[in-house]
Protein backbone atom coordinates (compact mmCIF):
# COMPACT_ATOMS: atom_id res chain seq x y z
CA UNK A 1 0.00 0.00 0.00
CA UNK A 2 1.11 3.66 -0.70
CA UNK A 3 1.61 5.74 2.71
CA UNK A 4 0.87 9.55 1.90
CA UNK A 5 2.01 11.45 4.65
CA UNK A 6 4.91 13.09 4.59
CA UNK A 7 7.90 11.78 5.77
CA UNK A 8 7.00 8.51 4.98
CA UNK A 9 6.73 6.12 2.22
CA UNK A 10 8.15 5.74 -0.96
CA UNK A 11 6.28 7.74 -2.90
CA UNK A 12 6.85 10.65 0.00
CA UNK A 13 7.64 13.82 -2.06
CA UNK A 14 10.49 14.08 0.39
CA UNK A 15 12.17 11.01 -1.24
CA UNK A 16 12.07 13.33 -4.40
CA UNK A 17 12.96 16.53 -2.75
CA UNK A 18 15.73 14.85 -0.67
CA UNK A 19 17.74 12.95 -3.70
CA UNK A 20 21.24 13.56 -4.30
CA UNK A 21 22.77 15.61 -7.06
CA UNK A 22 21.74 15.23 -10.13
CA UNK A 23 19.25 12.12 -9.50
CA UNK A 24 16.13 12.06 -10.90
CA UNK A 25 12.79 11.97 -9.55
CA UNK A 26 12.58 8.11 -11.30
CA UNK A 27 16.41 7.25 -9.57
CA UNK A 28 15.12 8.44 -6.28
CA UNK A 29 11.78 6.51 -5.96
CA UNK A 30 13.71 3.48 -7.77
CA UNK A 31 16.32 3.34 -4.98
CA UNK A 32 13.45 4.33 -2.16
CA UNK A 33 11.71 1.04 -3.80
CA UNK A 34 14.88 -1.00 -3.70
CA UNK A 35 16.06 -0.23 -0.48
CA UNK A 36 12.52 -0.91 1.36
CA UNK A 37 12.69 -4.55 -0.68
CA UNK A 38 16.22 -5.33 0.58
CA UNK A 39 15.19 -3.83 4.40
CA UNK A 40 12.26 -6.42 4.16
CA UNK A 41 9.90 -3.57 4.61
CA UNK A 42 6.43 -4.32 5.84
CA UNK A 43 4.49 -1.87 3.70
CA UNK A 44 5.49 -4.28 0.78
CA UNK A 45 3.74 -6.94 2.02
CA UNK A 46 5.77 -9.85 1.33
CA UNK A 47 6.53 -11.35 5.13
CA UNK A 48 4.97 -14.52 6.18
CA UNK A 49 1.68 -14.44 6.58
CA UNK A 50 0.47 -12.09 4.45
CA UNK A 51 -1.78 -13.58 1.83
CA UNK A 52 -4.33 -13.81 4.60
CA UNK A 53 -3.97 -10.00 5.02
CA UNK A 54 -3.93 -9.21 1.01
CA UNK A 55 -6.94 -11.42 0.56
CA UNK A 56 -8.62 -9.44 3.45
CA UNK A 57 -8.38 -6.27 1.40
CA UNK A 58 -8.97 -7.54 -1.85
CA UNK A 59 -12.25 -9.23 -0.33
CA UNK A 60 -13.27 -5.45 1.01
CA UNK A 61 -14.66 -2.62 -1.38
CA UNK A 62 -14.18 -0.59 1.56
CA UNK A 63 -10.68 -1.31 2.02
CA UNK A 64 -10.08 -1.22 -1.99
CA UNK A 65 -11.62 2.20 -2.35
CA UNK A 66 -9.27 3.24 0.81
CA UNK A 67 -6.27 2.01 -1.25
CA UNK A 68 -7.48 3.72 -4.07
CA UNK A 69 -7.99 7.29 -2.11
CA UNK A 70 -4.72 6.59 -0.73
CA UNK A 71 -2.96 6.03 -3.97
CA UNK A 72 -4.65 9.40 -5.26
CA UNK A 73 -3.36 11.10 -2.29
CA UNK A 74 0.59 10.15 -3.00
CA UNK A 75 -0.42 11.10 -6.85
CA UNK A 76 -1.93 14.79 -5.69
CA UNK A 77 1.27 15.45 -3.32
CA UNK A 78 4.08 14.20 -5.49
CA UNK A 79 2.61 16.37 -8.60
CA UNK A 80 2.86 19.35 -6.10
CA UNK A 81 6.19 18.64 -5.11
CA UNK A 82 7.54 17.97 -9.24
CA UNK A 83 6.22 21.20 -9.91
CA UNK A 84 7.45 23.11 -7.49
CA UNK A 85 10.78 21.87 -7.69
CA UNK A 86 10.59 22.10 -11.64
CA UNK A 87 9.14 25.57 -11.64
CA UNK A 88 6.37 24.35 -13.81
CA UNK A 89 2.95 26.34 -14.54
CA UNK A 90 -0.11 25.46 -13.01
CA UNK A 91 -1.15 25.02 -16.57
CA UNK A 92 1.50 22.65 -17.49
CA UNK A 93 0.89 18.90 -17.48
CA UNK A 94 4.17 17.44 -16.36
CA UNK A 95 4.26 17.58 -13.15
CA UNK A 96 0.96 15.63 -13.31
CA UNK A 97 1.73 13.17 -15.46
CA UNK A 98 4.93 12.16 -14.11
CA UNK A 99 3.86 11.88 -10.60
CA UNK A 100 0.84 9.20 -12.69
CA UNK A 101 3.35 7.42 -14.00
CA UNK A 102 5.43 7.07 -11.09
CA UNK A 103 2.69 6.10 -8.48
CA UNK A 104 1.21 3.53 -11.41
CA UNK A 105 4.45 1.80 -11.75
CA UNK A 106 4.22 1.31 -7.76
CA UNK A 107 0.88 0.35 -7.59
CA UNK A 108 1.85 -2.70 -10.53
CA UNK A 109 4.92 -3.49 -8.64
CA UNK A 110 2.32 -4.09 -5.64
CA UNK A 111 -0.28 -5.76 -7.35
CA UNK A 112 2.29 -8.63 -8.84
CA UNK A 113 3.47 -8.63 -5.45
CA UNK A 114 0.47 -9.07 -4.06
CA UNK A 115 -0.84 -11.86 -6.78
CA UNK A 116 2.40 -13.79 -5.64
CA UNK A 117 2.28 -13.57 -1.94
CA UNK A 118 -1.89 -14.99 -2.15
CA UNK A 119 -0.51 -17.72 -4.54
CA UNK A 120 1.74 -18.60 -1.35
CA UNK A 121 5.63 -18.16 -3.22
CA UNK A 122 8.40 -18.14 -1.03
CA UNK A 123 8.94 -14.81 -0.21
CA UNK A 124 12.56 -14.53 -1.20
CA UNK A 125 11.13 -15.88 -4.71
CA UNK A 126 8.75 -12.89 -4.31
CA UNK A 127 11.26 -9.95 -3.12
CA UNK A 128 13.92 -11.66 -6.33
CA UNK A 129 11.13 -10.98 -9.02
CA UNK A 130 9.78 -7.74 -7.19
CA UNK A 131 13.45 -6.69 -7.94
CA UNK A 132 13.34 -7.73 -11.66
CA UNK A 133 9.95 -6.07 -12.17
CA UNK A 134 11.68 -3.32 -10.23
CA UNK A 135 14.16 -2.90 -12.35
CA UNK A 136 12.24 -3.42 -15.78
CA UNK A 137 9.41 -0.80 -14.40
CA UNK A 138 11.84 2.22 -13.55
CA UNK A 139 13.88 1.55 -16.65
CA UNK A 140 10.49 2.40 -18.86
CA UNK A 141 9.78 5.59 -16.68
CA UNK A 142 13.64 6.58 -17.45
CA UNK A 143 14.00 5.63 -20.87
CA UNK A 144 9.90 5.41 -22.38
CA UNK A 145 7.91 3.17 -24.73
CA UNK A 146 9.75 3.71 -27.86
CA UNK A 147 10.31 0.07 -29.07
CA UNK A 148 6.93 -1.62 -26.83
CA UNK A 149 4.38 -3.00 -28.98
CA UNK A 150 5.29 -2.31 -32.15
CA UNK A 151 4.22 -3.99 -35.09
CA UNK A 152 6.57 -6.58 -36.93
CA UNK A 153 4.44 -6.64 -40.01
CA UNK A 154 1.45 -4.57 -41.43
CA UNK A 155 -1.91 -6.11 -40.27
CA UNK A 156 -5.24 -5.92 -42.44
CA UNK A 157 -7.43 -4.01 -42.23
Amino acid sequence: MVTVQRGQGRLDPGRVLGRAGLASAVAALRRAFLTELDHGAATLGINPGMAAFWRVVEESAALRARVRQMRDRAEELLAETLRSETGATGDDPMPRIAAALLVAADAALHAEIRRRVQAEQDPDVVRAEARRMAGAAFDVLEKGLPAYAVRRTAKAP
